[in-house]
């Protein structure tokens, strides 16, 4: 199955090398030669691909030859990219002379012969050749093996395919051998009784999974009940496979019907005589294993059905939801706002049947509005015109994928077992593997993206159970990743066994491991050896800011300058500060992502790899300055700064970068307000942008020249002016940026941050962004009124926060005399925050009469710090379901109706008396299920009338209600009533007047935790502590008086101790036996009892080696750490604290597992250990993470 990775391969090499660009710079006609030799040597190896493909399953020696076929594709690759790249280094320095020279031809002209003479491009010529000569040679070599291997060219015969394809299947089972489907075989059956006609005549039940999951052992068990026999006039079963050939299919049910072989081949007339034998009769049948997403064979097919009688039906088992979807409905109900882009699409054809028929099935499954826009858009004569299509059947799911999906489906073996993965993510490794088709000499990257749905319609990506933004490959898929991929993709998980690797694969392309807390230098060392890799990546790629992983200095500054094919290198998540300057070997490098780390600035040798297309560093919260030559990377197409609060300006000529699809933030800078113009040539902005800074643009032209208004791809926007309100700020002049910056009506999300205007544009509330869903206004403190948000028919959620001069929001806001008939018609969540002035909410237009459907669809309202609001809020909430309210001091009680209230919250209502009025309505409340109130001091009861009841809450909390009288009648369902603020006794403190336990011990079997601390005149522990068999964390800390401790075997399962300062046990440090305890990971002993030790461990007191982390502090006479210590094979942690006379480490060294080494008030130690200085530094310098005196290393 490796014969399209290979294909795939010599497909960008062959591509590659008819480059014009190459073939123009290739340095004289030798090399020009030795290229033009190389391409005819590969279609000749191309040739024989299929049938290598056939033969290797049978004959070793063809997949040794693949393998080397593949290997030599990369190298030759390898050897291309670093021409281009000299080509492009090139091109660039010319350009950039000719900007600094005159501008005529004649300086052109000598600026390219001067470059031809350059000795620099000479040698790099010579070195080219020679490279480009052995790997001529090279494959001239497996040409030779191939003759020996009698591969012929063009074998594809159907030997190969025959051997994957299944055997068909009967509708015969034994059903004593089949179980746990029972819940599935009685909702098909329900489905296949109902008496329903479909909409379309033809009522198909499609039965969706991927190979193996037995989908037809299922259907098999439904045929075969004797419900379903009784019902159905007529029954067939017909296996249709990979072929689906309408005639045999047709033919088979006619056959089966009939009892007889009709030989004859004529379609017409088969389905003239399968029509005649279905007229009028209820029947079943089952096309079972179907692949074919041919939308034009299942018209053809389903003719002879229509006539059937109502409740005929038809299973279809298939492991593609593309077919499933294309054999079901085909109308536009619960999809009306795709039924007019759809007459649009008709009439565009342009009256062309077969073009309506592929475009049909190519948007049959996809009911996402933008993709039936997209291809209302684009030209017609670009899409595809035909779509064809471990355990057997999980090999057919990979045999019978389209070319262009097989390596892309193999490199997704990277991702280890139940490994959860964003679409965006898996799509950028990809467009930096080199998996991104051109057309007509441009990336068509949104390719990559019907790639993945094309993956996952065929049940090889499944939607996560946890998460459904993310992605996920079951396990027998992940295993034919594997199998199909072979060595080059290599999981380090899959290899690592007690940190060491057993199997090295110098050949591995792409190498990926799950992060841990600390990365050991010995689990990378064998890196050294894996020359060719191009592919460095820590899982998961998506971690969090406050992620706290470390990495060898030696990975960073020795191994990966020396990986000189990456492509991708993701380090996220790891606390790494700088970059080397030796990035810039990496020449290849197309992908870079050092999100969530520390990293303070990126050296300015990054602006030389002029491949990258993605650099990723969101979460960096020191990050400082980018460099200023990053208007180099002209083929950087994804920028994405997110969360970078340090950062606060863009270097220079940002807008060179007329490819980047993905800019998170633009800050414009003090002073350089006109730098926002740099926006207007990045067409291609799509997703987020944040614009930051906009007090400094001083002219509103140029906030218009930065044509926001016509990036239709964004979908979240971002406009943000400073934090700083002072007198310099310009009210008219923001005012016009904000008016100015306009964006497409395609908008999805909008937040607006620390606008210094007086009022709002009339864009922001316009009916016309009919896509906005989201809507933030935040600080825009001179703000005193509110844009008409009710008119926008899709906001969801609207947030306004820190408007400090909007006193009261009034029906203007609702969006009065829009043609939308109910204001908010789409707002769940609504939330007002810090609004310090805010006095009145009106809800009605000013007849006192409240419309009835306001907010019908709110669920969540929060109001949070609204010091002066008053009387009453909207009283007709029907849909809220959670309430809260805090820091509303003057806010009365209010005539509410919430018949849909789940949760209440309320705090710091000092005027609150009681929360409903009967005049509400409101008896009771059935579906409240938590209430907190807390300093409320004038609340006497949550309704006027105590004796109404809240049945079903569950939860109720309550702090400082000093005047709560009574509680609600009829909480019999409360589960947990908190009063004031809750108290758990969870270890024994500061009981000074305690002196022992009972002598009996503690009857507690099941006691898994504890901590005893502060108890000054504790003697004794409890006796029999033995037999605290479930025991796992013991604390005994600042027990002075402590005279005994148990001995012996104690406390096996015992995996945390701490004993710190019990001055008077009178044990030597061996008489503790810890090596007894077998399951001890953490071991954390400080003074008292243990201040005499003088080399910590000693001979004689022995450790477990499951220990992972050990603290030791405050041991005056402790001198060296001694050569046990190496016996610690999971060792992960060492922290020392406090040890004065400390200054030896063992010499060999720490043990190689140690991630984290901590020494603070260790004078002695600190100087040996010093950086680069200290005696003892060559012994510590691998540790990934080192601490002294409380200061990373």
């Amino acid at each position: 199955m490796a014969d399209m990775i290979v294909s795939a391969a010599i497909d960008c090499v062959i591509n590659k090398l008819t480059s014009s660009d190459l073939l123009q710079s290739a340095g004289g006609a030798q090399v020009q030669v030795e290229l033009e030799k190389m391409v005819k040597t590969l279609s000749k190896v191309k040739a024989v691909l299929a049938d290598a493909e056939d033969k290797q399953i049978t004959n070793r020696l063809v997949k040794i030859w693949l393998r080397e076929l593949r290997d030599l594709a990369y190298d030759a690759e390898d050897i291309l990219d670093e021409f281009s790249f000299e080509v492009l280094r090139r091109k660039q320095q010319l350009e950039q002379r000719r900007g600094e020279g005159s501008s005529s031809k004649v300086w052109s002209v000598m600026l390219r012969f001067l470059d031809h003479l350059n000795p620099h491009r000479v040698l790099f010529n010579m070195k080219m050749k020679s490279e480009i000569e052995t790997i001529n040679a090279k494959f001239q070599e497996l040409i030779e093996k191939k003759n020996s291997l009698e591969l012929r060219e063009n074998g594809a015969d159907d030997r190969g395919r025959k051997s994957l394809k299944r055997l068909p299947t009967s509708s015969l089972v034994d059903e004593r051998v089949v179980c746990g489907r029972a819940e599935e075989k009685e909702k098909i059956i329900q489905l296949l009784l109902s008496g329903e006609r479909c909409d379309d005549r033809v009522c198909v039940i499609p039965v969706v999974g991927m190979g193996g999951v037995g989908k037809t052992t299922l259907s098999q068990i439904v045929y075969n009940d004797s419900r379903v026999v009784d019902w159905f006039d007529l029954k067939v079963w017909c296996c249709v496979s990979e072929d689906f050939d309408v005639v045999r299919v047709t033919k088979t049910i006619l056959d089966a019907i009939t009892m007889k072989d009709f030989n004859i081949r004529d379609l017409n007339l088969l389905q003239v005589a399968l029509r005649e034998q279905l007229r009028g009769k209820r029947y079943l049948i089952v096309l079972d294993d179907v692949w074919s997403e041919k939308y034009e064979d299942w018209i053809v097919l389903r003719q002879p059905f229509l006539v059937g009688s109502p409740g005929s039906k038809i299973i279809v088992t298939t492991r593609n939801h593309g077919v499933a979807a294309i054999m079901g409905r085909r109308n536009f109900d619960g999809h009306l706002n795709l039924k007019k882009i759809g007459e649009k699409i008709v009439r565009k054809c342009g009256g062309l049947p077969l073009a309506v028929k592929t475009l049909g099935s190519l948007l049959h499954m996809n009911t996402d509005q933008d993709e039936w826009e997209s291809v209302l858009n684009s030209k017609i004569w670009h899409l595809p015109e035909d779509k064809s299509g471990i355990l057997p059947a999980l090999r057919l799911s990979y045999y019978y994928l389209p070319s262009h999906l097989k390596p892309l489906f193999a490199f997704c073996s990277i991702f280890p077992k139940n490994y959860e993965f964003y679409q965006d993510e898996l799509v950028l490794l990809w467009m930096a593997e080199g998996f991104l088709p051109e057309l007509e000499g441009k990336k068509q990257m949104e390719e990559l993206d019907s790639y993945f749905n094309e993956l996952l319609s065929r049940s090889l990506f499944q939607r996560s159970s946890i998460e459904k933004s993310k992605f996920v490959m079951h396990d027998l898929i992940n295993d034919l990743a594997q199998t199909v991929a072979g060595e080059i993709c290599m999981n380090l998980n899959d290899k690592f066994e007690g940190n060491k690797l057993h199997q090295i694969v110098e050949n591995a392309r792409h190498f990926s491991f799950i992060r841990r807390p600390y990365e050991v230098w010995n689990r990378f060392e064998v890196l050294g050896k894996m020359n060719h890799l191009r592919t460095f990546v820590a899982l998961p790629i998506h971690t969090l800011p406050w992620a706290c992983c470390y990495l060898s200095k030696k990975v960073l500054h020795d191994v990966l300058p020396k990986l000189r094919c990456l492509r991708v290198l993701s380090l996220s998540g790891y606390q790494i500060s700088e970059l080397p300057d030796a990035i810039s070997s990496l020449k290849h490098l197309r992908y870079l992502n050092m999100s969530c780390t520390k990293i303070k600035w990126l050296p300015e040798s990054l602006s030389t790899l002029l491949y990258l297309e993605t650099l990723l560093l969101y979460g960096c919260t020191e990050l400082t300055k980018l460099p200023q030559g990053i208007g180099n990377l002209i083929n950087l197409c994804h920028l994405d700064i997110t969360d970078t609060h340090n950062l606060h300006e863009m270097p220079l000529e940002i807008g060179n970068l007329t490819n980047l699809q993905t800019l998170s933030k633009f800050i414009v800078g003090e002073g350089c307000g006109y730098r926002i113009s740099e926006l207007k040539d990045l067409k291609h902005l799509q997703g987020k942008l944040s614009i930051m800074g906009l007090n400094n643009v001083a002219d509103g032209r140029h906030a218009f020249d930065a044509n926001i208004r016509k990036k239709h791809n964004l979908v979240e926007l971002g406009l943000e002016w400073s934090r700083n309100f002072h007198d310099l700020r310009n009210k008219e002049c923001e005012m016009q940026v904000l008016n100015l910056l306009k964006p497409c009506t395609s908008l999805r999300e909008l937040s607006i941050s620390f606008y210094g205007g007086a009022k709002f544009p009339l864009w922001i509330g316009d009916p016309s962004f009919a896509k906005l869903s989201q809507l933030k206004l935040s600080c825009c403190r001179h703000c005193t009124s509110l844009p008409s948000f009710g008119k926008l028919p899709l906001l969801r959620n609207l947030c306004i926060e820190g408007m400090d001069a909007v006193k009261t929001v009034d029906f203007d806001s609702y969006g009065e005399g829009s043609r939308l008939a109910v204001p908010f018609p789409s707002l769940e969540t609504l939330k007002f925050e810090d609004m310090l002035v805010w006095e009145l909410w009106l809800s009605s237009n000013g007849d006192n009469e409240e419309p009835d459907n306001i907010f019908p669809r709110l669920s969540e309202l929060a109001l949070l710090n609204c010091p002066k609001l008053t009387r009453k809020l909207p009283k007709r909430l029907c849909s809220l379901a959670k309430l809260t309210i805090c820091n509303c001091p003057i806010l009365e009680n209010s005539l509410i109706s919430l018949p849909s209230l789940h949760e209440l919250k309320l705090e710091e209502c000092s005027r609150l008396t009681f929360l409903w009025n009967q005049i509400t309505g409101l008896e009771q409340v059935f579906g409240l299920e938590r209430i907190i109130i807390k300093d409320c001091p004038q609340l006497v009861s949550l309704t006027e009338n105590a004796n109404d009841m809240l049945y079903s809450c569950a939860r109720m909390e309550l702090s400082v209600c000093n005047k709560e009288e009574q509680l609600p009648y009829g909480m019999h369902g409360l589960q947990s009533l908190k009063v004031s603020s809750p108290v758990s006794l969870n270890y024994i403190n500061n009981c000074s007047g305690l002196r022992s336990f009972p002598e009996v011990g503690l009857s507690l079997p099941n006691l898994r935790t504890l901590n005893i601390y502060d108890c000054f005149n504790l003697k004794t522990l409890p006796g029999e502590m033995r037999n605290l068999m479930s025991l796992q964390e013991l604390a005994v800390c600042n027990c002075p008086g402590l005279v005994s401790f148990p001995q012996g075997d104690l406390l096996p399962n015992l995996m945390s101790l701490e004993i710190w300062d019990c001055g008077n046990i009178e044990l030597s440090m061996s008489e503790w036996n810890f090596q007894s305890l077998t399951h001890l990971r953490d071991l954390s002993i400080a003074g008292g009892c243990f201040k005499n030790t003088v080399s910590f461990p000693n001979e004689k007191c022995l450790l477990p080696p499951s220990l992972m982390s050990i603290y030791i502090g405050g041991l005056p006479n402790l001198e060296s750490l001694s050569m046990q210590l190496q016996s610690l094979t999971s060792i992960e942690e060492l922290e020392i604290v406090d040890c004065p006379k400390l200054q030896s480490l063992p010499s060999e060294g720490l043990p190689p597992t140690l991630g984290r080494f901590s020494i603070r008030d260790c004078p002695l130690l600190k100087q040996q250990c010093f950086p680069k200085k200290g005696m003892r530094w060559p012994l510590i310098v691998h540790i990934p993470c080192m601490e002294m005196d409380g200061e990373d290393i």
